[in-house]
């Protein structure tokens, strides 16, 4: 089996280039440097310590990962034979890159790429969803969607969802980091299993969707009111109130 994953070089997206390693004869890992914050120090200070004790491999080991780097915001720069190889792979998965667009999208949607997206689709679609859902009282729908790469941002039919274990977490981004957890040990097992040619798509209900949420939506006022008001305890209770299977599409608690 082969893999090809477009993701970035964060921990948590070199934890995804790993563990699809240890399934897969081979996997090909377009990696795009992520964009450094320019703002935001005090939350990201945060986000950065739990994703540090949520993953703690730095480095991609494997021999059976072949790298391709590639700059910031620079994915849809890309051309066919730059990545040939790359292109003939079983399964596709894109996780944390810039927008993908052009050729290189329509490639992914006819070979049935996978997004793993981190907010419960459909509520909640776009950056940084899990802080919307805990920012807006529904940390109920804290997690990740797997679903098929769309045209429309976070749009696809979904597969399943990822949601995590919040019995096992100790504060609010320890929760909203092991989404990302629940999301790559459940898609890795699904692939090793080959499970995932066995679960049903939904279609992706615009009716029921809450927030699309923008990259200018979040901002140092919204992040430190966050900071200012997050008490873990009272988003356990408001979870526990609000948290019913029924709003999820095959759901797995990780």
């Amino acid at each position: 089996m082969k893999i090809t994953v477009f993701t970035s070089n964060k921990l948590r997206h070199i934890s995804l280039i790993n563990l699809l390693s240890e399934i897969s004869e081979k996997v090909f890992a377009v990696v795009e440097e992520k964009p450094k914050k320019k703002n935001l120090h005090e939350y990201f200070k945060f986000v950065e310590l739990a994703e540090k004790q949520s993953f703690k491999n730095k480095e991609i080991k494997s021999k059976n990962i072949e790298v391709i780097n590639l700059r910031k915001n620079s994915i849809n720069e890309l051309k066919r034979n730059n990545i040939y190889r790359a292109l003939k792979s079983d399964y596709y998965v894109v996780f944390g890159t810039s927008i993908i667009k052009g050729w290189l999208l329509d490639e992914l949607i006819d070979n049935e790429a996978l997004n793993v997206h981190l907010g419960v689709s459909p509520y909640y679609r776009g950056s940084a969803c899990n802080f919307w859902s805990i920012y807006e009282n529904n940390p109920h729908f804290t997690g990740a969607s797997i679903q098929k790469l769309s045209s429309k941002v976070d749009d696809g039919e979904i597969l399943y969802h990822a949601i995590p274990d919040i019995q096992k977490c100790n504060n609010t981004f320890d929760f909203s980091m092991r989404a990302v957890l629940a999301a790559q040990k459940t898609l890795v097992n699904k692939l090793k299993t080959k499970a995932i040619h066995k679960i049903s798509f939904i279609p992706n209900d615009n009716k029921k969707i809450i927030r699309v949420c923008w990259r200018k939506d979040f901002n140092e006022k919204v992040a430190n009111l966050f900071l200012k008001q997050n008490n873990f305890d009272n988003i356990k209770k408001l979870y526990f109130k609000k948290f019913e299977k029924r709003l999820f599409h095959n759901i797995e608690i990780h």
